[in-house]
């Protein structure tokens, strides 16, 4: 698609260029700015962050580490420049004055829960919505990886593992709790337990147990284990939902849905375009005045973070939480 457009990025780790590729082979007449202290033989690279505002912006992608989103976030809109923030919106409590100045400028503000640009997770949000099978019975949803294959630096050094840049597995796999919330949501009770296996030596967790109870009866289960050396070569990411009438299995990592019903299946595989150039260009056609977008709006990625607090509660004080 052709966009004539400025766009800026803030921060150039691992999601950071993933962006930037994405956009460079993608999509035409687009510039990038980057503001990064990284060293890059890349053109148009700045380490002063007010010398990066000064190249008229149409957008910043907030790549950097989640505790820095909020204060980056405030100066870039204050400039009235539209901003997209990699999930997750922040890992620190965001404060009543800050919030209010966010929700005053939502229209501006997209979020990288990249699920709801999914193609397979669209398709069933569709079957839910259309209630095709059913009520629902009960969800099960697993994500498991070992992270520190996910960036080509010692993983000690990466967000992933520090608990002052926001890492941990709530955090950085929150995409999970995200679209649960998008599917099934809203949640009326939540109880879980974070856990560190201590295998990897870092101060976060790397794994969660979660159980959602919704308003409309039924259980979510959510697994995530982050740090497990099985799963070095092959992640293993599931969701299972159980209608009344069949059961959906969605793959996320073959990017495959199976649906059994009366012990019959079929085999859906429906992402024809990449669900993170599918996420930019919605992006770009939000900002370029195209009529057609999907977005992840910032009172949406709040309540992912909201309940991402509550899950650390619950964990914390070993009980089940009542969600207001």
């Amino acid at each position: 698609m052709n966009f004539n457009l400025n766009i800026g990025i803030i921060g150039f780790g691992s999601i950071g260029k993933k962006h930037y590729q994405i956009i460079k082979k993608n999509f035409r007449n687009i510039k990038i700015f980057v503001f990064s202290s990284q060293e890059t033989k890349k053109n148009n690279i700045f380490n002063s962050f007010e010398k990066f505002l000064e190249n008229k912006l149409d957008i910043v992608l907030i790549c950097s580490p989640a505790n820095t989103h909020i204060d980056y976030a405030k100066k870039i809109l204050k400039k009235k420049i539209n901003i997209f923030i990699e999930k997750p919106l922040s890992s620190k409590s965001i404060d009543r004055k800050s919030y209010e100045f966010l929700i005053k400028n939502k229209k501006r503000i997209d979020i990288g829960y990249v699920f709801k640009h999914d193609l397979n997770a669209q398709y069933i949000k569709k079957i839910i919505d259309d209630k095709k099978f059913g009520k629902i019975i009960y969800s099960k949803i697993t994500c498991k990886t070992f992270f520190p294959k996910w960036r080509d630096k010692t993983y000690k050094k990466t967000v992933t593992a520090q608990k002052k840049l926001g890492g941990g597995a709530l955090n950085e796999v929150s995409h999970e709790i995200h679209y649960a919330n998008w599917f099934f949501g809203p949640f009326k009770e939540v109880v879980s337990n974070l856990s560190n296996s201590n295998e990897l030596k870092i101060d976060v967790e790397d794994q969660a147990k979660i159980k959602f109870y919704t308003n409309k009866n039924f259980v979510v289960d959510i697994n995530i284990d982050i740090g497990n050396r099985l799963f070095k070569k092959k992640d293993e990411r599931n969701c299972y939902i159980v209608f009344e009438k069949s059961i959906i299995h969605w793959d996320l990592v073959k990017n495959i849905i199976f649906i059994y019903n009366n012990k019959k299946y079929k085999k859906l595989k429906k992402n024809h375009i990449d669900k993170f150039v599918r996420q930019m260009r919605n992006i770009l056609s939000k900002i370029g005045e195209k009529k057609r977008y999907v977005t992840t709006s910032f009172k949406e990625a709040y309540e992912v973070d909201r309940l991402i607090k509550l899950i650390r509660i619950s964990s914390f004080k070993k009980k089940k939480i009542r969600i207001k």
